[in-house]
């Protein structure tokens, strides 16, 4: 039970990490009209907080 519990924080922290970042960008492109930078700086950045967030989790275990 400790296991999924576990891989579906991981999940679930992987998923956020990254969606919320590029939904930024994707706002930042439609009021900016800088498409389609805002969407890829975006996905970097949530691609980095991902990383940053994996590391944290099994870091601590």
């Amino acid at each position: 039970m400790k296991s999924t519990v576990q891989a579906l924080t991981l999940g679930f922290t992987i998923v956020v990490s990254i969606l919320a970042p590029t939904l930024i960008g994707l706002a930042l492109d439609h009021v900016c009209g800088i498409s389609p930078w805002g969407v890829i700086g975006g996905v970097v950045c949530g691609a980095l907080c991902a990383f940053g967030a994996l590391w944290q989790l099994t870091k601590t275990k």
